[in-house]
Formats: C-alpha cells, structure tokens, sequence
C-alpha cells in the first residue's frame, strides 16, 4: 500500500541515521495495520542492538505468522545465550534455620514489589506507548488517506492528459503526414509553375511575332479584300464556264460548265422572250376571275447540272440539307423585285451569268438545280398573291415547291435568311414542273 511504503521508507531513513526510537514507532505503526508485513518485522528486530531483543521480536513475528522465511531464518540464526557459570565458592557460614526464613521471605516479598512496579512502570509506558502509536496509526492512516485521494486524483488527471497526449500525438501524425503531402505537391506545382512561366515567355515571344505577321497579313487582307472578286461570281476562260459560291459550312463551291451550255441559253432566251406572249396561261380564282400569265415551266432546264448537283446531294446527307443548299446558293444573287406580268424570265446560266434576277428568274434556277438531282421529286412553281398568300387571287409573286414524298418544302427563293417563311397554307396555283 503507499502508505505503509512511504512510512517504511522513512523508518528506513531514520534507522540509517541512527534514531532507532523513531524507526521503532513508525514500525510499529506499519505493524498494526499488517502484522504480516516482512520487511517491517525485519527492520523492527534490527533496531533493537541487544540478540536477546531481536530474537524474541523475530519469535513474536513468527508466532503472528509462520509463513515468513527471512523472519524464521533470522530467527535460527540468532542462538539463545547460555545460562552463565560461576567458579564454585566457599559454602557460607551456616545461619540458623531460624533467621535464615524470615530473611528470605523479606527478600522474596521485596523482589515482588520491585517486579511489580517495573512492571506497572513498563505497563504504563507500555500504555502511553500504544496511545502514542495509535495517534500516529491515525495520522499516518489520514496521511495516508490524503496521499491515495491526492494519488487517485493525480491518477485521474495523468490519464486525461495522457488521453489528450495521444490525441494530440494523433493529430500531429495525421497533420505531418498531410504537411509532407503538401510539401511535396507544393514542390511539384512550383515546379510545373516554374516550367510554365518558362513556356508562358516562349508563347509569349511567338504571340509576338505571330502578332506582328497577323498585322501584316490583316494589312495585305484590307488592301486585298476591296480588289478581291468573292463568290458569288462568274468567269469564262478558254470557253469554260466557272461558278463560285459559298455553301453553308463557309467553304468555296466551284463548277465549271461548257461555254456552249451558256450560249444555247442566251439563244434560247433571246427567242423565247421574242414570243414571250405566246407562251401565256390563264390562271382562274374561286371567284371566277382570269389572269393572265407567263407559264415559267419551260424556262426550268436540269440537264445543265446533272454534272455537279448529284455529288452536292451526295455530299448533303439528308434530303433537307441538299434542298437547303441549293437554296443558300440561289440567294447568293443579286435580288431584284418585280411584278410577273411583267417581267423576262432566263434560263438558268443567263441568271449565273448576270448575277441575279427576280423572283422568276430564281425560282426558275432553283427549280432546275432540285431537278437535276438523282432522285423523282415533284417540284412545282407557285403563282401566288405575296400580299395575301392565304388567298388565291392576283398573283404577283413566284415561289418553289418541292415535295420529296415525304415532306413538302415552300421555298422562297428571293429571302437569303429564311427558306420557308410562309405559316400558314398559301393558297395559289401549283404547276408541276415536267
């Protein structure tokens, strides 16, 4: 227990300097509250200088509890003291019996009454001893008391701290562990951070010239582009006939058709616009009324495209791209309007060759580059009102309609930013072209 080792310490400290009377009590007090305290018995003998002394405290310890080796070895080794010899002396003077009696009874009786108050001498201090060592028994007992709770509660505290010392050491591993993780991606990034501000002043010397060379060529751009010829055009070398246009995706489209193609047209159209009269037809509205107009049919003429539209529609992917092409194409010309009673109608290479025309003139070119594809389409010109495209009634207006067998597509060929701007049902005359 702490308390008795902290008293049998300090009976240890005073036998070594020699206050055996202090050893004792403090051994005593040890003693009363564990009679079988070994090491106690052993220094408790050793405090007295006499044999005679240790051997009965030793014999004492043994009678309280045999099983202490040291004690019983202790014990044998310290050997009882013989009985003294006396040398043999003169017999005495023989006293009377008388006198000899009363002599020794006196002594007896006096020798009793000197052991009988050493004896209640030794009881008292005996007494006053035991008083003494209970009081210290009490002390050392509360002392010891006092040491535990103080030891409990150091015991408490040392364990918290200690929970908070691994803890705490838990976190420190985790956070080193995280902060050698940083440190090395932190060395990592300022390299890849040094390396990139090395690229970053090599792109930025390139950017430089780069940029000096795009000025240049946006200078040399500037001069060209208001002496440059963009599509849409049309040029005639060595009786070929070249047509530029954009499409759609922004590249150049170029095709090339036989001067004699272009030629027959004009023939053709200076003839057929001699006659254009002759070739009118009366168009009848609900109400019963005539009008009179030029039929545009005969002006539509495919064969002068079966060269280059198959590989445009090849190209298009879809029935609706290919239309729309072709439409993107046409509205590439110069539009003019103009009413269809009065009008010329071209074939389709005069309207490339003057670089536009009107609504007929259009839609006659349109409708000759959609027959010209490789599939039986039905395509029809619309006379129609562009006033009142709801009602059929004076028509003023021309547009394309291409019915592909499975969607039908009202084309206007003059408006290059919608390619079927009509909502609603136009109600005019379809003629299909043959």
């Amino acid at each position: 227990m702490p308390a008795q080792s902290q008293l049998l310490k300090r009976a240890y400290a005073a036998a070594r300097a020699g206050d055996c009377e202090t050893a004792r009590r403090l051994l005593q007090g040890i003693l009363l509250m564990d009679k079988t305290n070994e090491a106690a018995w052993m220094l408790y003998a050793g405090t007295f200088p006499d044999p005679a002394q240790r051997r009965d405290v030793l014999r004492d310890a043994i009678a309280r509890n045999p099983d202490m080796p040291q004690v019983r070895a202790a014990y044998r080794a310290i050997r009882p003291l013989a009985p003294p010899t006396h040398a043999p002396r003169a017999p005495a003077r023989l006293q009377p019996q008388t006198r000899l009696i009363p002599a020794v009874g006196w002594g007896l009786l006096a020798g009793a009454l000197i052991f009988l108050m050493l004896y209640l001498f030794s009881m008292a201090g005996l007494q006053d001893e035991n008083i003494r060592l209970r009081g210290s028994t009490r002390a050392a007992q509360n002392e010891r008391d006092q040491a535990q709770s103080q030891l409990d509660q150091l015991q408490s505290r040392y364990d918290q701290l200690s929970a908070q010392h691994n803890g705490l050491a838990a976190d420190y591993s985790q956070l080193d562990g995280q902060y050698r993780g940083l440190s090395a991606q932190y060395t990592s990034l300022q390299g890849e951070f040094n390396g990139l501000v090395d690229r970053y002043n090599d792109l930025s010397g390139q950017f430089s010239v780069l940029q000096s060379r795009f000025n240049a060529l946006n200078s040399d751009y500037t001069d060209l582009s208001g002496k440059a010829v963009v599509p849409p055009y049309i040029t005639v070398h060595q009786r070929e006939v070249t047509l530029s246009f954009y499409k759609l995706d922004g590249s150049i489209l170029y095709w090339t058709v036989p001067f004699d193609s272009l030629e027959r047209d004009f023939q053709r159209g200076f003839s057929s616009r001699e006659k254009l009269y002759n070739n009118d037809i009366e168009l009848k509205d609900d109400w019963g009324e005539i009008y009179h107009v030029v039929d545009f049919r005969k002006y539509v003429d495919g064969n002068i495209f079966t060269r280059v539209i198959p590989d445009l529609y090849a190209q298009a992917g879809s029935d609706e791209a290919f239309i729309r092409e072709v439409w993107h194409i046409v509205t590439q010309l110069a539009i003019y309007a103009s009413d269809p009673d009065e009008e010329t109608p071209r074939y389709p290479l005069e309207t490339l060759l003057a670089g536009g025309g009107d609504c007929e003139d259009t839609s006659i070119l349109f409708a000759s580059m959609i027959r010209a594809a490789p599939v039986d389409w039905s395509v029809s010109l619309v006379y129609l009102n562009a006033d009142h495209p709801g009602t059929a009634s004076d028509p003023n207006h021309l547009a394309v309609q291409v019915d592909t067998g499975t969607t039908r597509y009202l084309v206007e060929t003059t408006s290059p930013d919608d390619m079927t701007p009509y909502t609603t049902n136009v109600a005019g005359w379809y003629l299909k072209v043959r």
